[in-house]
């Protein structure tokens, strides 16, 4: 998620390269191989507002079911959420 926030400030002009990381953290978060934290998440939103991207309708739903799950994790706090705003 990091490094994906990352390349996305360094080379924000390379959309093919990001849209591949987003593929990685979506198919592992549809199969469940890959643990996400409140704080990736929050990351992953935030890189995309930053992009201006909407993902499609499959990564959107993925995202947000990922997402709901922020509710319930005690390290999600009030800057994660002012950032996602």
């Amino acid at each position: 998620c990091m490094m994906f926030k990352a390349i996305a400030h360094l080379t924000p002009e390379d959309r093919r390269f990001h849209e591949w990381l987003l593929l990685l953290m979506l198919e592992g978060m549809a199969e469940k191989t890959m643990p996400f934290t409140a704080q990736g998440l929050t990351t992953i939103w935030a890189t995309l507002a930053r992009l201006k991207w909407k993902p499609d309708d499959e990564a959107l739903e993925i995202l947000c079911e990922e997402s709901r799950l922020l509710r319930l994790d005690h390290t999600f706090n009030q800057d994660m959420a002012a950032e996602l705003a």
